[in-house]
């Protein structure tokens, strides 16, 4: 699959530091994992790492001069959040995918696992 110009590898810096997360955007560049990105540009790229960049896309187009600051505001955040995890459920049910509700209910911002859960399997319902 061929990526736009703003889709890089994650530069392996993060590897030494135990970064967790999937993937960064910084200045407009969406930096995902070496595993996800090598896997978007072979041809054969799966739904579900597709659907990680949809997701990382919707950010980006939502990140304005202001961006940074949301993660100052959980509640914010946690927006932000819903609002993209949507939009990659949304994805994922077009093409018959599942997504590890769990593991985003782990994850998500401001909030205990249990409420995170109800939350996110809600979202799930409605996309």
């Amino acid at each position: 699959m061929k990526l736009p110009r703003y889709v890089k590898p994650l530069p392996k810096i993060f590897n030494k530091l135990s970064f967790k997360g999937y993937t960064l955007i910084f200045f407009k560049i969406i930096f995902l994992r070496r595993e996800i990105f090598d896997n978007l540009k072979s041809n054969n790229p799966t739904t579900q790492n597709i659907s990680i960049l949809k997701h990382e896309e919707v950010h980006l187009q939502r990140a304005g001069k202001l961006q940074a600051l949301k993660y100052l505001f959980p509640k914010i955040h946690l927006q932000e959040e819903l609002i993209t995890y949507k939009e990659q459920f949304k994805f994922l049910k077009e093409n018959n995918e599942t997504y590890n509700l769990e593991n985003v209910a782990k994850h998500l911002p401001g909030l205990n696992y249990q409420s995170a859960k109800k939350i996110i399997t809600k979202i799930w319902n409605e996309a």
